[in-house]
């Protein structure tokens, strides 16, 4: 994830944070990591389909990247955790009475 993503992430969660506060609702933002959904396993071959659909000049040109991003892609999926186990975690997290904060 790029930083200035995750940057404009928390700003915007610590905003709503504020925000909320004054209502009494208290937010609590749950990152658990990567996940292993279908969606991701299948974007690799999907996007490695669309590479192998290019024309010679755009598989000179985008080929490389796209093979590049289809493994880093593959090797961030086993390391993700399945979605089920996610799932638990932020149903864990969202429903403890004093949830760890930032």
């Amino acid at each position: 994830m790029e930083p200035t993503s995750r940057f404009g992430r928390t700003r915007r969660h610590a905003a709503l944070r504020r925000e909320a506060k004054a209502q009494g609702v208290q937010v609590v933002v749950v990152r658990p990591g990567g996940v292993r959904t279908g969606m991701a396993a299948h974007s690799g071959d999907v996007s490695l389909g669309f590479a192998d659909r290019m024309s010679p000049e755009h598989q000179r040109l985008h080929g490389g990247p796209v093979r590049s991003a289809v493994a880093s892609n593959t090797a961030f999926i086993k390391r993700a955790m399945p979605a089920g186990k996610a799932g638990a975690r932020i149903a864990e997290v969202a429903t403890k009475a004093r949830p760890r904060t930032r």
